[in-house]
């Protein structure tokens, strides 16, 4: 074999391994740019997942401060409706005192135990008929009574409170319940439903 054959062989062998290792090579590159390709479609799945698990948490969140707001929001309510409705309730007493009529100073006095009353204290509408339903004791006019009396005997020891506004104040904890939920009712009648 000649120099040029040798030259040739050698040229055809170092090609023939060329092509090999550049398929070789091919192959290899194929085979990283696949598991690249997977590894960035794995991580694109995993960022979809952890945004998806973020939005869920995050909307969580926001759904949970809004219903914590809402409770506030409708505890301040409740609360300023049930001031407004007492307000209301003892403005409307002083519908129940009829200047024509002593019935409802007279049913109170009658609940008073028996006493010699010294000192008798009512609206000033309700002024002569305390003098006349206490003809003993001293009669003492109070604005702010909206109905029935304040009566004090025994020396100022004993003293007895039969007004509208007390009555109201001690039936109020069980009227305000019954309020309140009638309004939330027609509250909710009121709502578009969901």
């Amino acid at each position: 074999m000649g120099y040029l054959d040798l030259m040739n062989a050698l040229r055809d062998k170092g090609e023939e391994k060329a092509a090999t290792l550049w398929l070789h090579v091919e192959a290899e590159a194929q085979r990283l740019r696949a598991e690249a390709a997977n590894r960035v479609e794995a991580t694109k799945v995993e960022q979809a997942r952890a945004q998806v698990r973020a939005q869920a948490s995050l909307t969580k969140g926001i759904r949970m401060e809004a219903e914590r707001t809402e409770r506030h929001m409708w505890s301040a309510a409740k609360s300023q409706l049930a001031e407004r409705c007492y307000q209301l309730a003892r403005q409307s007493l002083a519908d129940l005192r009829n200047p024509e009529n002593d019935r409802v100073l007279r049913a109170l006095a009658d609940e008073l135990p028996e006493e010699a009353w010294e000192e008798v204290r009512v609206h000033p509408v309700d002024r002569d008929r305390a003098v006349r339903l206490f003809p003993g004791a001293r009669v003492l006019t109070d604005p702010d009574i909206s109905g029935g009396l304040e009566v004090v005997g025994r020396k100022g020891r004993l003293r007895v409170r039969n007004t509208l506004d007390k009555r109201l104040e001690r039936a109020w904890p069980d009227l305000l319940p019954a309020i309140l939920c009638k309004v939330e009712e027609e509250v909710k009648a009121g709502e578009p439903s969901a």
